[in-house]
């Protein structure tokens, strides 16, 4: 009996040690397989795609928009709801290198805009101006690649004016910081990992 208290009072430590010390290698410093890729070009899109097939768990894509003049993501409102399905959206709770991220589950009123920013309207390309029902900031990954993501339910997205932009979510299997490279495009968003679905 007294062996079995002894060895309980061993284990029971070193499992709790191995269950956080998990936890925390998995969320600082296993290696990420998501990836984000945006062009402009559906087929030097879906050529990058078809190059790394071998080497993607799952991916999505979906059409967007882009104003250069005032450096915004456009997203209806399907297509935010398909990228949220895939958990790319995160809700930045803190600023700065301490910065820490929730997963968005659901859209808030539209027209919506996401920034760190102080904006509560955007222009688009023939200077028409939207003006945002809701703000938070929400990025797409975990970084701002652009400054603003504006998503609009379809008939404001379609009389939107700005570039056709595709965004792609990609699960990767090698390790996202090295595969980066093989998802570089020539559009104006550069591609960024972050961590896929966590």
């Amino acid at each position: 009996m007294k062996k079995i208290l002894i060895a309980l009072v061993i284990l029971v430590p070193i499992a709790i040690t191995g269950f956080f010390g998990y936890n925390y290698f998995q969320k600082n410093i296993a290696h990420v397989h998501g990836i984000i890729m945006y062009s402009d070009n559906k087929e030097e899109m879906d050529s990058k795609l078809e190059t790394n097939k071998k080497n993607i768990e799952k991916s999505l894509t979906v059409e967007g928009k882009y104003s250069s003049k005032s450096d915004t993501l456009v997203l209806n409102t399907q297509a935010a709801n398909k990228l949220m399905n895939q958990g790319a959206f995160n809700h930045v709770t803190k600023k700065g290198e301490k910065a820490s991220f929730k997963k968005v589950k659901k859209l808030s009123a539209e027209p919506a805009l996401w920034t760190s920013k102080s904006y509560t309207s955007v222009t688009d390309d023939s200077s028409k101006t939207i003006d945002s029902k809701s703000k938070d900031y929400i990025v797409l990954g975990e970084y701002s690649a652009t400054s603003k993501i504006l998503i609009l339910d379809n008939e404001d997205y379609q009389n939107f004016d700005a570039k056709t932009e595709y965004v792609s979510v990609i699960k990767e299997k090698r390790d996202a910081d090295k595969a980066l490279l093989s998802y570089k495009t020539n559009g104006s968003i550069p591609s960024h990992i972050f961590h896929y679905g966590e």
